[in-house]
């Protein structure tokens, strides 16, 4: 295995972005070229991450697994914290449903509730389902589940990716799952409040990660490409806050 340096926190394998570290933060470790699998199935890690083998013990990039475990992950700079948060059991009740099929794919989009209270956490889960004959290949940005908020005068935000693509092999009936990421309804406000400046925003808004009251639409959209053909699938549900 190639030896190389690099910094015992790991920075660029969250891509938080972090402040440069000092020499003596710096450990000597080894490329770790070990397949991941979740429940049964191989994942593709892919270019944009590495692992690593440390004094015997295997350093994993932690947006990669807590994203295809289906929870959601989002770094606070101020408070230099990392946050995560776990998918609950998707075989729960909910109110709203929609559904988009699009060949050997389907995209689902769940809720709790129609209607939420304005302090209350938004409970929507996404799941999309590969319901093919035989294994492909597909190229996707990071991650391949990406929700959207859109208002009832046209303020929409959706989450950002990573630009690179990840090529990866998907197996008969795979499953995709996703939570919907508080920090999403943060960005949204953010856009909406037309400051430049986000710990502005955050000095004066009493609730950043609550949407006002009103009628919204959240969606969620899948984008990918195999055999050279591209395809997007796009599915939203209606949701009112009081």
């Amino acid at each position: 295995m190639k030896k190389f340096w690099i910094g015992i926190a790991c920075a660029g394998v969250v891509s938080l972005g972090a402040s440069v570290a000092y020499a003596s933060d710096y450990v000597q470790a080894l490329l770790f070229p070990v397949k991941i699998e979740f429940n049964g199935q191989n994942k593709v890690l892919g270019n944009d991450y590495t692992i690593l083998n440390y004094n015997g013990h295997a350093y994993v990039p932690i947006r990669y697994i807590v994203e295809n475990m289906g929870g959601e992950i989002s770094y606070d700079g101020q408070l230099n914290q990392i946050s995560i948060k776990y998918a609950e059991d998707q075989n729960r009740f909910s109110e709203l449903n929609s559904v988009k099929q699009e060949g050997s794919f389907s995209l689902s989009l769940a809720s709790q509730k129609k209607e939420y209270t304005r302090n209350e956490a938004i409970n929507i889960w996404a799941e999309l389902i590969y319901s093919g004959s035989t294994t492909i290949e597909v190229q996707h940005a990071n991650p391949l589940i990406v929700y959207y908020i859109k208002d009832e005068v046209g303020n929409y935000r959706e989450m950002a990716t990573l630009d690179s693509n990840t090529t990866e092999s998907i197996t008969p009936n795979q499953k995709y799952k996703k939570s919907f990421p508080s920090g999403l309804v943060s960005a949204f406000n953010y856009d909406k409040s037309g400051l430049k400046d986000y710990r502005t925003f955050l000095e004066k808004s009493p609730a950043p990660e609550s949407l006002s009251p009103g009628n919204y639409e959240i969606g969620v959209k899948a984008s990918f490409s195999s055999n050279g053909m591209k395809k997007v699938i796009d599915t939203s549900i209606p949701i009112t806050i009081k």
